[in-house]
């Protein structure tokens, strides 16, 4: 090789460092999208989800409050039985929030994290 040729070769590397620097900056940029519209649409999607069951919930509760009060002869001991009930199983959750909520939920980000971590190291391959 001659002088002239590695000199040249010398002036091409920050030119391709830029380049590779320039490919790499849109691959991250385009992996922050992705991760932020997943996370959008799972958001919206449990909060919609979220809503209609919080809906059905309440309906639910009223008509079963409804219906123990007609059994009980008043209809405020039958909003007390469904009040009493919610009660316990506030006390339940709290009790056991992290056998219930928080193991759980971190066992589920953690299988959606390192799954979207090995299908980014399928796709690189």
């Amino acid at each position: 090789m001659s002088v002239t040729a590695v000199k040249e070769a010398f002036e091409e590397i920050p030119t391709r460092a830029q380049s590779v620097l320039d490919t790499q900056w849109a691959y991250y940029k385009l992996s922050l999208f992705r991760f932020i519209a997943k996370s959008a649409i799972g958001l919206i999607t449990f909060f919609i989800i979220a809503f209609a069951c919080l809906l059905l919930l309440i309906f639910l509760s009223f008509a079963f409050a409804y219906a123990m009060g007609n059994v009980l002869g008043n209809v405020a001991y039958g909003f007390l039985f469904v009040g009493i009930f919610y009660f316990l199983l506030m006390l339940i959750v709290v009790a056991f929030r992290k056998k219930l909520i928080e193991r759980p939920l971190l066992s589920i980000l953690s299988d959606i994290y390192f799954k979207a971590e090995t299908e980014d190291d399928n796709s690189e391959a």
